[in-house]
């Protein structure tokens, strides 16, 4: 574990924020959260040092096996993905797109269909073990500095739910604006810590999803960051039904003192699911999490239309294009 200073304003003024949250898949450790007395931004602190973190992402994380979830979730998952795609495609025409943290390629096979020219990184094998050999060597794997793009090669760059994994993000950030064409359209997703079911779920919100996640953004935050480095926002976007309904759901049964993300491990296919979450206790918060799902469904429906309409829900998105010149 190391500690470190604000990302933003690298000042060493901190309070804490949530003392104990909850490691992400199986809850056996915690982790504190501390926010920035100078400039607000809140960030896991102490956290993994770099060496330490590759145990978070190892096959525990990416799945095994052919499938990481079971087939239901996979197919809504690959509906989120061409979503994705045709909200790109309605901002810009086709070009060459740059997907940081792309996970299986789904999101580029669907641009790649629609005539797009599309490239990829990963920091492990583990995450493109279900790529296709041929769509393969499109990927990067490791970190997007050390891919060597050329400047200004891109005319879209997109990171879903990947920035706050990133423990040093304004040097991506300025990776990306010299790879990026004048003009060209970035766009981050990731979770909303001034959210209403971020404020419901404090420190059992799904999204914080600590180790991973080093920092965890409020949209004003995120706008500093990306504009020092050189970008204009254009718009902000609230539907993200992928990750609102679910997290507002998971954190419903994290605070109601269920087995730590006990739905998301059953939802993973079975080869994928955490062993010690069979225990004669937990079966039974299983069964009562199964029978209050329906409901607890419906009012996570509601709130995420209501965070949506509000322009407030657990995840956001932002739009934003490089400026021309920075000074």
């Amino acid at each position: 574990m190391e500690s470190v200073v604000c990302t933003l304003c690298h000042q060493n003024q901190s309070s804490p924020y949530y003392l104990r949250v909850k490691e992400a898949w199986l809850g056996q450790e915690e982790f504190s959260l501390v926010k920035c007395q100078a400039c607000g931004l809140v960030y896991t602190n102490p956290r993994p040092t770099e060496q330490e973190i590759r145990r978070y992402y190892s096959t525990e994380f990416y799945g095994r096996g052919d499938r990481r979830f079971n087939p239901l979730i996979d197919w809504l998952i690959t509906l989120t993905r061409r979503k994705r795609a045709k909200d790109i495609m309605k901002l810009r025409r086709p070009g060459v797109l740059l997907d940081v943290g792309c996970g299986n390629g789904s999101f580029l096979v669907n641009l790649k269909e629609q005539g797009w020219t599309v490239y990829g990184t990963e920091l492990s094998t583990y995450a493109i073990a279900r790529v296709s050999s041929e769509f393969r060597q499109h990927i990067f794997i490791g970190p997007v500095s050390e891919a060597k793009y050329p400047k200004e090669f891109f005319d879209v760059i997109t990171l879903w739910h990947v920035f706050e994994h990133l423990p040093d993000p304004s040097n991506v950030l300025e990776e990306l604006w010299r790879i990026l064409k004048p003009g060209g359209l970035l766009v981050i997703s990731g979770p909303n810590l001034e959210s209403l079911q971020a404020k419901f779920g404090q420190e059992h919100w799904f999204h914080l999803f600590v180790p991973h996640h080093y920092y965890h953004y409020s949209p004003a935050i995120l706008q500093t960051i990306v504009e020092r480095a050189g970008f204009r926002t254009e718009k902000w976007s609230a539907f993200d039904p992928e990750q609102n309904i679910f997290g507002f759901v998971q954190t419903f049964f994290n605070r109601m003192g269920l087995h730590h993300n006990l739905l998301l491990d059953r939802l993973k296919s079975k080869s994928n699911r955490d062993g010690r979450s069979t225990s004669f206790r937990v079966r039974g918060q299983i069964a009562l999490m199964y029978s209050l799902l329906p409901a607890v469904l419906c009012i996570g429906l509601v709130f995420s239309a209501f965070g949506w309409m509000s322009n407030n829900n657990g995840t956001m998105v932002m739009y934003a294009h490089k400026e021309k010149d920075r000074s």
